[in-house]
């Protein structure tokens, strides 16, 4: 105990101009209150997809969860992007043409669910079950704008 407070007291209370948190890029606007978690593993159900972030918004257009994952590269982010579409595919998820705006970005349906994966450099995010197509836009555009830059 006494190394642990001693270490701990040497620690700066806030870390200024460091590396962003995963957890720290999702917009705040619409987000539901303490909802930001870390999934550790088999995320949605996928065996191996593991250490995924995801939180809950409230919108305009409906509901939907922002999932949003840093790897160790953009190759390894291409890969398990493409292998959760695999997945979603293999039970039941459709290909849907994207909306405007979304040329390029792979969106899924199965009934009223909507899915958007998108791979941003290192990060792999999109938007899980979202109730609407409109919502999923909605939310991918945000996760877009919180990415900027990083």
């Amino acid at each position: 105990a006494t190394f642990a407070e001693a270490t701990l007291a040497k620690m700066p209370a806030e870390v200024k101009g460091g590396p962003t948190k995963a957890s720290d890029l999702f917009p705040k606007e619409g987000l539901t209150a303490d909802s930001v978690r870390l999934n550790a593993s088999d995320v949605f159900g996928l065996e191996g997809f593991n250490n995924v972030f995801t939180g809950e918004y409230t919108l305009k257009n409906g509901t939907a969860t922002a999932f949003l994952a840093e790897r160790d590269s953009p190759e390894q982010a291409k890969a398990d992007a493409k292998r959760y579409l695999d997945f979603l595919t293999a039970n039941g998820y459709q290909k849907i043409e994207p909306p405007a705006g979304l040329e390029g970005i792979e969106v899924l349906k199965l009934d009223n669910s909507y899915e958007i994966v998108l791979v941003h450099g290192r990060f792999l995010t999109g938007v899980h079950d979202a109730s609407s197509p409109e919502a999923a836009q909605e939310l991918l555009e945000k996760l877009r704008t919180a990415l900027k830059g990083k």
